[in-house]
């Protein structure tokens, strides 16, 4: 009679280990298909820029060398390709710069140190808006809905970050295309980023639906 109990008890405990499985894999797989959908956003070549006046270009932050002063290579590549189509394209308006600010560690300011960096590269200081509320990529495109919710934006951020960003700011009603960044990372740190964007995914798509 106790083995019966301890079997049936394990059973149930191996069903409810396979039904959590299915529902956490299908969630992955969903949230997967719904975020990559919007690579069709996603510009390949300074030729497909738009045209029209005035477009701003969004620089998502990452982590920043705050004793140096200098951004990390993930985000100088994006600081990189802001750059470009910043001086590229006569379309481009501004360049917003979104990232953490750490108030306790106070020389930790992502936007002030891309800031920085874009104004040593010669972009006029006018010309650059720090977004200091962009803890992740969320509230950066929260920031953009209040700063100007009609704007054509161009994000510049990595082939594994683009997809979320692009899913994240449309479905809160901002027209924004992309344009990659590249990758600095080794193949290591690219699988476990592509690891970590599955489940980021499945969040933005909590956030979208909840908030």
């Amino acid at each position: 009679m106790k083995q019966s109990f301890l079997r049936a008890v394990m059973w149930r405990y191996i069903a409810l280990i396979l039904l959590s499985i299915m529902l956490i894999g299908g969630a992955l797989v969903y949230a997967h298909k719904t975020v990559e959908d919007h690579r069709q956003y996603i510009l390949t070549d300074m030729n497909q820029l738009p045209p029209e006046a005035d477009y701003t270009i969004v620089v998502p932050g990452s982590a920043v060398d705050y004793i140096t002063g200098l951004p990390r290579p993930v985000v100088q590549s994006r600081l990189d390709t802001a750059l470009e189509i910043f001086t590229t394209s006569e379309a481009a308006g501004r360049i917003i710069v979104s990232g953490y600010e750490d108030t306790v560690l106070e020389d930790y300011n992502e936007p002030e140190i891309m800031r920085r960096y874009l104004e040593a590269a010669g972009v006029p200081r006018d010309d650059i808006i720090e977004d200091a509320t962009g803890d992740n990529s969320y509230l950066t495109c929260d920031f953009l809905t209040n700063y100007d919710s009609t704007a054509t934006y161009i994000v510049a951020t990595q082939d594994t970050h683009l997809p979320r960003m692009l899913y994240l700011c449309r479905a809160m009603g901002l027209d924004m295309l992309g344009y990659e960044a590249p990758s600095v990372d080794s193949r290591r740190w690219y699988a476990f980023q592509t690891i970590r964007e599955a489940f980021s995914n499945v969040k933005a798509l909590y956030d979208i639906h909840t908030r």
